[in-house]
């Protein structure tokens, strides 16, 4: 199951934040959206037992 990005536009607006970053639905992503009428990410993270997400910059 994946987020609702409405859901996910209101509580950026809200908390007035421009990046979002959670854990994983099994579906890695960067996802780009306008949240107060700026740009916006929404990161999901990939399964970090398999896909080695732990947080951490590797040079990226």
């Amino acid at each position: 199951m994946d987020v609702n990005q409405n859901a996910v536009v209101s509580a950026m607006e809200k908390h007035q934040v421009q990046w979002l970053i959670h854990g994983h639905t099994h579906r890695p992503a960067v996802h780009e959206l306008i949240a107060n009428q700026q740009p916006a990410f929404r990161v999901v993270l990939g399964a970090w037992h398999t896909e080695g997400f732990d947080g951490e910059s590797h040079g990226g």
